[in-house]
């Protein structure tokens, strides 16, 4: 290499330092943009399209969105990983710093540990890679020749290739043989059971595998040489002064690549360097299968350049001070106007000329050329004027002196043959003509004025808050053509010609507008645009416009009335914050912060980006994550809620779109950017999920399909309905019967209690005491005790007439039952001459007038107190009757007395005695009555005072209640 090639490298070097983070074609990515590291050997991509980064902190998996890195928790043994291959199974396998070996697989990693044939093949030296013959068996090879090979039945076995020097390559002829490339020259054997064979000795310092049995060979003569299986294909001398090269590639477009480790990144075409980065350090150069070219680096993790990145110019923002382009304007002679915000710059004949400096506290985001001067300044600040010489083409020709022309301006419009100029403020407009342009006409507005245009008829269009004017003659009134957009806020406007202009609506939606019809260009877009536009540009045939990062174009629709979809293209660049775009001689400018660009509509096609491959991420039904690896496939059960998450390989600098739907429920295809969608309870059938990606400009990719079958549940089948009817009518049938049979035993029951209520009936009107209690008045009368007989008579009477209405109901209050006992006891007291007190106690949180209680049951325990308790004894006795509370639904009954006590009363009396009969008719009766009321009945009979002479009787007893309102 001669002194002027070096002294042009080291001009490059210097004149690129950065050229990398100003190249818009060129990407960085690092920790900032989710790598864990900048440090970066390796990469490599798998048949499914995704990317693999080898880095001193594991291994990375990338699908041009999402960095997903993986490291010791996930499952490697190492985290400095050098190198990743895949096989043909699919198995991305990847090699440790240390000789460990793993492989990914179905999102999980094999290693030594969990895999007991990897443990066969781990060592201590780094394995630079595998070969994989037609039978599939991997051949794993480190550089000292130690090689392992590893059957489809995970057998593994191990060789040492012959000490001849450094092993670079192992690969495969097309004639079935073993190729080895090593420092001494190139090797062949049938297989790795015999002795390699020397077929060329050449002295080589590295090689680089490109595809195939093609691989690039580094010599110690600085040649570069393309061979094909042992036979060499072409020769070029190495063109970089160094042979510290580090990675060759020659892209599919024919150029070269060189990645150096001091001189940084060289592309050249025919010999020629085209591009120098300063990557310095770089490991490796890759090509996807979409044409990106991937550069990885031990300092500055990865590069992405984009394909086409050749085929136009690019000014970086060094060449203006270090700033970006704020603003363009066309001039007459086909050069453009450039400003970097603080100095003016034209563009001639492919190079940049500096015109002016600005005023320094002002910084310009104006310039527009109106006469013969160039205007520039600041929105909302003043705008100045300079004299042009439209001679100008060479630096050092001084501009003539700077005037203020405005003192405030907020914006501006040029009518179409640029011999008007409209400058805005807040509620006021100035008119220039360039004929005379010290003398401005003034127009004030009533309003708040957004933004003024001059439309395809030179007329001036006004956009306030609420309507759009247009000025006439010099009268302003109210623009009817586009009154279907008052209201909105107008931010651009483009003349496309005599007929159409296009408005772009507070930078959300494009409207072309004619002489007969209103398009809303947006709505019919077949992909939405997420970003606001803020520039409109055309050139025959299509309308383009920019957002703050990418630039699109679409055909002006020759048919406006028609209702079909306009397709998007994108330019797959993607820009850092464009300000200003514009088209001179059929070339696009594009004033970004990363400088100058310049691209022809004809190259358009070499940055067509291809179309995304989408892919399912996760599937869940009813919340339970499902394995859909395999057959894509998944089985469920009975009615389901369904989640599925998908996402896209995309390496454009365009916005993944999706498209999906699912067969079987839907006939239309949903649209959008959203990576989610669920499906809530679906019936059970087969259905198919198709899903497909695209971008701006591509085609539909092909459907990625995942299979869900839907069985029925166990409840949905039909023998299982069969089943529930035959066992529903078979329920039915044995609750008819149950009800049938409730109903004859809740029948014998009321029979029973009408029977013993009958008893109990008659057991009140004893015979005895009744016969007693007439003896006890007749003998009154025959002792001329007129008044005691007919007070005994009357209460006698009230007894009667009591006991008659108890029997005409089941329930009596408290306070009836205890009048009634209080009746009954004083006329007994009365006939035994005053031989017993008595005393009736009721619980006081019981409301006796509203509670009720079973009738007649109290009181044969009472008449048995009185008859054999009392009665036989010659002491005044006592009874007692208690009344309390046990449960919400239940009460406790005491009848105590102080009499002979059980004992002794069964010598007195027997069981069949009328008494005796009554309580037990009793007995039978709250029996039932409890059932009836779902209690268990409890009966306690026991000594009252035992140990003494007289221990009398106690008598315990459950009863229900019901309170009257609950009783009606």
């Amino acid at each position: 290499m001669n002194n002027h090639l070096c002294f042009l490298l080291l001009n490059l070097l210097i004149i690129n330092s950065a050229y990398a983070g100003e190249n818009p074609y060129i990407r960085h990515y690092g920790i900032s943009n989710g790598m864990r590291t900048n440090t970066v050997y390796h990469v490599s991509q798998d048949k499914e399209g995704f990317l693999w980064f080898s880095t001193d902190a594991g291994v990375v998996k990338y699908n041009g969105i999402v960095f997903q890195n993986f490291s010791k928790r996930d499952g490697l043994t190492d985290k400095e990983i050098l190198r990743t291959q895949e096989d043909s199974r699919g198995r991305v396998w990847i090699f440790s710093f240390n000789g460990n070996i793993h492989f990914f697989y179905r999102n999980k990693i094999y290693n030594r540990i969990n895999t007991d044939f990897l443990a066969e093949i781990d060592n201590k030296e780094f394995i630079v890679g595998f070969y994989e013959d037609r039978d599939g068996t991997l051949y794993f090879y480190t550089s000292h020749g130690l090689i392992y090979s590893l059957n489809s039945g995970n057998i593994v076995q191990k060789w040492q290739y012959p000490s001849t020097g450094r092993l670079y390559y192992i690969t495969g002829t097309t004639d079935g043989k073993i190729l080895f490339v090593s420092q001494v020259g190139l090797f062949i054997s049938d297989n790795f059971d015999t002795e390699p064979v020397l077929k060329r000795s050449m002295d080589i310092l590295n090689v680089f595998p490109v595809d195939g049995s093609d691989y690039v060979v580094l010599t110690s003569t600085n040649e570069l040489l393309n061979f094909t299986n042992e036979n060499p294909q072409s020769s070029l001398k190495n063109p970089l002064n160094t042979q510290k090269l580090i990675t060759v590639l020659t892209d599919q477009s024919g150029l070269m690549w060189i990645g150096t480790f001091d001189q940084g990144v060289f592309c050249l075409r025919e010999n020629k360097v085209l591009i120098n980065l300063p990557i310095l350090q770089s490991e490796m150069i890759f090509q996807d299968v979409g044409k990106n070219i991937w550069i990885t680096s031990m300092n500055e993790a990865i590069y992405k350049v984009q394909p086409g990145f050749a085929s136009i110019t690019h000014f970086p923002d060094s060449d203006f001070a270090g700033s970006g382009i704020s603003a363009m304007d066309r001039k007459a002679s086909g050069d453009v106007w450039i400003s970097n915000g603080s100095s003016i710059f034209y563009y001639s004949n492919g190079k940049i000329h500096h015109f002016l400096h600005g005023n320094e506290n002002l910084f310009i985001d104006v310039l527009f050329g109106f006469g013969d001067e160039l205007l520039f300044g600041k929105r909302n600040d003043a705008i100045y004027a300079v004299e042009i010489d439209p001679e100008i083409r060479n630096e050092g020709v001084k501009p003539g002196i700077q005037r203020m022309f405005n003192p405030f301006i907020k914006g501006f419009a040029i009518s179409g043959k640029k011999d008007e100029i409209c400058i805005q403020h807040i509620s006021n407009l100035y008119f220039y003509r360039s004929d005379d342009p010290a003398n401005p006409a003034l127009v004030k507005i009533d309003e708040r004025v957004y933004s003024v245009y001059y439309n395809r008829n030179s007329d001036l269009i006004i956009s306030t808050n609420n309507i759009i004017s247009i000025r006439q003659n010099d009268t302003i009134k109210p623009c009817i053509e586009l009154k279907s957009l008052f209201g909105k806020r107008i931010d651009d406007h483009l003349v496309i010609d005599e007929h159409k202009e296009v408005f772009n609506v507070e930078g959300d939606s494009l409207w072309l507008v004619t002489n007969n019809a209103h398009i809303n260009l947006t709505e019919r877009l077949n992909f939405s645009i997420s970003h606001p536009v803020i520039r409109l540009l055309y050139h025959w045939p299509d309308l383009y416009f920019t957002t703050r990062n990418q630039i699109y174009r679409i055909e002006i629709p020759a048919n406006y009335t028609a209702s079909k979809e306009i397709d998007v293209h994108a330019i797959d660049i993607h820009f850092n914050s464009i300000h200003d775009a514009l088209f001179q001689n059929d070339t696009l400018f594009i004033a970004s912060e990363d400088g100058l660009t310049l691209i022809s509509p004809d190259e358009f096609n070499k940055f067509r980006q291809d179309v995304p491959s989408p892919y399912f991420t996760n599937v869940q039904a009813e919340e339970r994550k499902l394995n859909f690896t395999e057959k894509k496939e998944i089985v469920l059960r009975g009615n389901t809620n369904l989640h599925i998450d998908f996402d896209a390989i995309n390496y454009s600098e365009s916005q993944t779109l999706y498209s999906y739907k699912l067969e079987g429920l839907e006939k239309n295809w949903n649209t959008g950017t959203e990576t989610s969608v669920v499906y809530k309870n679906l019936s059970p059938q087969n259905y198919t999920f198709k899903l497909r990606a695209g971008s701006f400009g591509t085609d539909w990719s092909d459907t990625a399909d995942l299979s869900v079958i839907i069985k029925p549940a166990i409840y949905q089948r039909k023998a299982f309905i069969i089943a529930c009817i035959v066992l529903f009518a078979v329920l039915i049938y044995i609750a008819s019967r149950q009800y049938i049979n409730r109903l004859k035993r809740s029948q014998e029951l009321k029979s029973k209690l009408i029977t013993y209520e009958q008893k109990a009936l008659q057991s009140l009107m004893n015979p005895h005491f009744i016969f007693n209690s007439l003896g006890s008045i007749q003998n009154y009368l025959l002792q001329n005790k007129a008044n005691e007989a007919s007070l005994y008579l009357s209460q006698f009477a009230r007894l009667i007439r009591q006991n008659l209405n108890s029997a005409n109901t089941p329930f009596i209050s408290i306070e009836d039952e205890t009048d009634r006992l209080m009746n009954y006891l004083s006329l007994e007291k009365l006939r035994l001459d005053d031989k017993f007190d008595f005393h009736i106690d009721v619980d006081p949180e019981l409301p006796s007038d509203e509670v009720l209680i079973p009738s007649m049951v109290i009181q044969p325990f009472v008449e048995n107190a009185v008859w054999h308790g009392i009665s036989p004894m010659n002491e005044k006795g006592l009874i007692s009757i208690s009344i309390r509370m046990e449960t919400e639904i239940s009460l406790i009954v005491a009848v105590e007395d102080n009499g002979i006590g059980m004992k002794q009363s069964q010598q007195y009396f027997t069981k069949s005695d009328h008494i005796s009969i009554g309580m037990e008719t009793t007995q039978k009766r709250l029996n039932l009555i409890c059932k009836q009321h779902k209690l268990k009945f409890e009966i306690q009979f026991s000594e009252a005072f035992p140990g003494q002479t007289l221990p009398g009787t106690r008598v315990s007893f459950k009863i229900p209640f019901k309170f009257s309102a609950d009783f009606s």
